[in-house]
């Protein structure tokens, strides 16, 4: 099952054929209804990802460079912590 946003630019004939051609059943949510049928996009996750944004904007602003891979968990944590 694959569920996606109904807005016509996420369905194309190609991507019907594929799911046929591989046993995935599409399910298709009204169009711009994700806020409303899926309330942890906004309430958790949307907040979250804005926060995660806008601390790697800072790294790389302070240092010059992007997150690396080993200061990641503690900067998602701490970001994680301050969101929900």
């Amino acid at each position: 099952l694959l569920m996606y946003d109904g807005h016509g630019s996420h369905t194309t004939k190609y991507m019907v054929e594929l799911a046929m051609a591989n046993n995935i059943h599409l399910f298709c949510l009204p169009p711009h209804m994700t806020h409303k049928l899926q309330p942890l996009n906004v309430g958790i996750f949307g907040p979250l990802q804005w926060k995660w944004q806008e601390c790697c904007d800072d790294i790389l602003d302070e240092t010059g460079k992007e997150i690396c891979h080993h200061e990641f968990i503690c900067e998602y944590m701490s970001v994680r912590e301050a969101s929900v």
